[in-house]
């Protein structure tokens, strides 16, 4: 169901894009795509990533609550690279700001140097169930332009696997 839709807005933006669930404080990416943009980075079907410093992880981690989230990063936090978020304290502020933002994530240069993602969350009721990024070189990947098509990708993939749910949580 949602990988259709991941693959049409890759093609449409020429972007790379994922699919990916947490487990533990890692991302597990089920779903890639987005041709030679996709083939440029070293993600996989498979592969895991640190949550703390992937788009698709801020976004499902936003969604937790805070106590849970505190109780599993405590302390410095692994390095993705020199950009990525070093403390709890600061992982912390970042979900924050991404609650405020509708559950839009940003990955700038956290994971890869020079590659930037914008991921939303994918919920029913409670907590994400997974997340959708898509992910280009720092110079394509603008925000603000990114961040609507990301967030109605999210929309539009909570419908087709919560379609009780109605029409208005995306993030």
């Amino acid at each position: 169901m949602v990988t259709p839709l991941l693959h049409e807005m890759c093609r449409r933006t020429g972007l790379a894009g994922h699919l990916a669930v947490l487990d533990g404080r890692e991302v597990v990416f089920l779903d890639k795509a987005g041709g030679r943009s996709a083939a440029r980075l070293p993600t996989r079907l498979g592969a895991r990533l640190p949550a703390h410093t992937t788009a698709v992880g801020k976004a499902i981690l936003a969604t937790l609550k805070p106590g849970l989230v505190d109780s599993a990063y405590r302390g410095a936090l692994p390095l993705g690279t020199a950009r990525s978020l070093r403390t709890a304290a600061e992982l912390r502020h970042e979900l924050a700001r991404i609650r405020a933002r509708e559950g839009l994530a940003v990955d700038n240069e956290e994971t890869l140097s020079g590659i930037r993602c914008v991921a939303s969350p994918l919920r029913g009721c409670g907590p994400a169930t997974a997340a959708l990024s898509l992910c280009g070189d720092r110079q394509a990947v603008d925000f603000k332009e990114l961040a609507p098509l990301v967030h109605d990708l999210a929309g539009e993939a909570r419908r087709a696997l919560f379609p009780r749910l109605g029409r208005h949580r995306t993030g």
